[in-house]
């Protein structure tokens, strides 16, 4: 279970939402959907994520909110000022998965229809690829790939913060213990630029991932969890010129 979270983890911490302009097609259509959400119920269950904080280039902060099957049904983007600057409402199929979300932008006069983000999955329910656009053209963004056991073994960008393709590599053959990553900048390069080692603690938790591309071993990423073991914060490390955190996010829960 919990390397299955941090297989779900990859796939959030490595898709990239690239900025497309915003649509008008079915607008109408598309408010009443997001009106109907927000005026709905939404449940706040113990234990499930409430907020993502990204201090980044820019702060972001997201609040998600869920529907009675603990589904996550609405995310509220909030900017540094803590305004509210976008909205996604997120569609589910019968196995809970999510196939779909419809983005918005929230401006004076009220939200904006962006753009939607489309899921698919292969037959054994496993996410191959990430779309965004509107239904008729959807451009992919991310594809994922997987090994004959299932495994994920491959990501290919745009990777969060610039590169453009990840390879996984396991501990062992039938193993779900993801033991070094391969990031490469260029998808068309064989050469990956960072190889790193993934460290764990007693239990089976990511900690830290190391590398010794420059001076020795350095840490690119650290983890810290709550004590029922669930991801409380991230801190990421430009190594160019010593290490320097770049990036942090927190995440807090209901």
């Amino acid at each position: 279970m919990k390397n299955c979270f941090y297989i779900l983890f990859l796939i959030s911490a490595y898709s990239c939402q690239e900025p497309l302009e915003p649509q008008s097609l079915d607008i109408d259509k598309d408010i009443i959907e997001l009106n109907l959400v927000l005026k709905g119920e939404l449940n706040t269950p113990t234990g499930f994520l409430k907020s993502k904080i990204d201090y980044y280039q820019y702060t972001v902060e997201e609040h998600y909110y869920y529907n009675s099957s603990g589904e996550q049904v609405l995310t509220i983007e909030l900017n540094e000022k803590r305004d509210t600057v976008g909205y996604a409402i997120n569609y589910f199929d019968d196995e809970n998965k999510i196939i779909l979300s419809k983005n918005y932008h929230h401006r004076k006069e009220g939200p904006i229809f962006f753009n939607s983000t489309n899921y698919s999955y292969n037959t054994e329910g496993k996410l191959t690829a990430v779309s965004k656009g509107l239904p008729e053209n959807f451009k992919v963004i991310n594809k994922y790939f997987y090994d004959a056991q299932g495994r994920m073994i491959e990501i290919n960008g745009p990777i969060d913060g610039g590169g453009e393709k990840l390879l996984l590599f396991y501990e062992s053959s039938g193993s779900e213990k993801i033991v070094e990553e391969h990031f490469f900048w260029d998808i068309n390069i064989s050469k990956p630029y960072f190889i790193y080692t993934l460290n764990y603690d007693l239990e089976n938790r990511v900690v830290s991932k190391t590398t010794t591309l420059f001076t020795g071993k350095q840490t690119g990423f650290e983890y810290s969890y709550a004590s029922d073991g669930k991801l409380l914060e991230e801190k990421e490390y430009d190594l160019h010129f010593g290490q320097q955190m770049v990036r942090r996010i927190v995440y807090e829960y209901y």
